[in-house]
């Protein structure tokens, strides 16, 4: 079991503001075209004011809404043609939803939402239209009448801010890092991801960045890491990311995603040669106690982390996951002594055989530390628990979370600094 260790945009940064602007004014800038005219427009109105009608046919309006603007654009030349845009903000003022539709028809639509203190997250979506030739949303109960929304794309949002030196303001950078979609099949895992880190907003060069990417595919359970590139575009400083790393693909998924932690976690499984007991793993588990952040159950024959993983760092994540592998190792090197109690350890004996001579003694601590275990309360801490800190299988098993933590720097510290500011 691993213990939890001791530990808005209100102002939008210039880069962010600016992609938003663009979204926002579109219609605008349509307008400017000779042929474009604005046709109608609501700056901000409540969704229960005298204009929400215009909301009726929209499908369904998400429940932190509280007011909306909208903008409807038309052709000079075609007056069948129009290009709408709905914009969603919660009581605080926030955007939290944009639809967009083409002649009465559902075209896309962005979901915005604010995970904490100067983080966003953007998702993309495309209308997939069903064998209806109608698109439109026939009420706003129906959905999903005449088509769905495909999630095509989603972009992390970081604003970093930078201490600020002899009395001068502090200046703010903006991250990203954007996972596209490439399958249109649910079922099929194959995405492009691009992490780009903007000039600071003091520096004079405001196209300056840094952009680093690879494609990442799942064939038959298992990720792999294809396609990668970086480009550096006049930022002045050095972008020294490669791919001899063996933590890079974990290090593209992020270590605070369930993809991370159970692509991870398989992978370590497989080197330890436990991927033939089928261990079952679960990222987001809520049953996992309030003093945890993970937990092997050789019962349950899996290993799951607890959703506040997500807001530690990603050394304390891939700490976590050394920690519980070694838990999964020990029990079944126990099976394999011929101290089985469960059909986990009884799997393992049959799967994986004797133990060599060399393995005897520590799987004889291993087993005797299992007996000697202590019953824990799920509320306690554990850090002041005695007989749990020194149990052998626990000692064991944090040496191995902190050796993997170490080895995860140590691999190629120029990308850990690099993807590590993504995940803070």
């Amino acid at each position: 079991m691993a213990v939890i260790p001791s530990i808005g945009i209100s102002k939008v940064h210039p880069s962010l503001k600016t992609k938003v602007d663009q979204i926002v004014s579109l219609a605008h800038r349509d307008i400017k075209e000779n042929d474009f005219q604005l046709l109608s427009k609501i700056d901000k109105e409540s969704i229960k004011g005298s204009k929400s009608y215009i909301l009726k046919d929209w499908g369904t309006i998400p429940n932190a809404a509280d007011s909306f603007g909208y903008v409807r654009v038309g052709k000079k030349s075609d007056a069948s043609f129009s290009k709408e845009i709905l914009s969603i903000y919660d009581k605080t003022g926030k955007l939290i939803s944009h639809i967009f539709r083409t002649e009465g028809f559902n075209v896309k639509k962005n979901t915005y939402a604010y995970p904490s203190s100067g983080n966003r997250l953007i998702k993309f979506f495309d209308f997939v239209v069903h064998s209806s030739p109608d698109r439109k949303f026939p009420s706003p109960t129906f959905d999903n009448a005449n088509g769905h929304w495909r999630n095509t794309a989603s972009e992390f949002q970081i604003i970093q801010e930078e201490s600020s030196h002899n009395n001068m303001p502090s200046s703010k950078r903006l991250l990203t890092k954007r996972i596209n979609v490439l399958s249109s099949d649910p079922m099929k895992f194959l995405r492009e991801f691009i992490f780009t880190r903007y000039p600071l907003t003091s520096s004079e060069n405001k196209s300056a960045k840094q952009v680093v990417s690879a494609k990442i595919k799942d064939e038959n359970g298992e990720k792999s890491i294809f396609d990668f590139w970086k480009k550096d575009i006049d930022s002045g400083a050095a972008l020294n990311v490669s791919s001899n790393d063996k933590f890079l693909l974990f290090r593209f998924l992020g270590m605070n995603t369930r993809e991370g932690l159970e692509a991870l976690t398989r992978k370590l499984l497989k080197d330890k040669n436990l991927d033939v007991l089928n261990i079952m793993i679960y990222p987001e588990a809520r049953f996992v106690s309030k003093n945890s952040i993970g937990h092997f159950s050789v019962w349950n024959q899996s290993i799951a982390y607890s959703p506040k993983l997500k807001e530690q760092n990603s050394l304390v994540a891939v700490n976590t996951i050394g920690h519980e592998v070694e838990h999964a190792y020990q029990y079944s090197q126990i099976g394999r002594l011929g101290k089985g109690r469960s059909s986990y350890e009884t799997r393992a004996y049959m799967k994986l055989g004797d133990l060599k001579c060399n393995e005897v003694v520590e799987a004889i601590k291993y087993a005797e530390a299992r007996d000697n275990y202590p019953n824990i309360s799920d509320t306690e801490d554990l850090t002041k628990n005695i007989a749990y800190m020194t149990n052998y299988l626990e000692v064991k098993a944090r040496e191995a979370g902190e050796k993997l933590q170490q080895e995860y720097v140590k691999a190629n510290p120029d990308n850990y600094m690099f993807f590590d500011e993504f995940f803070r």
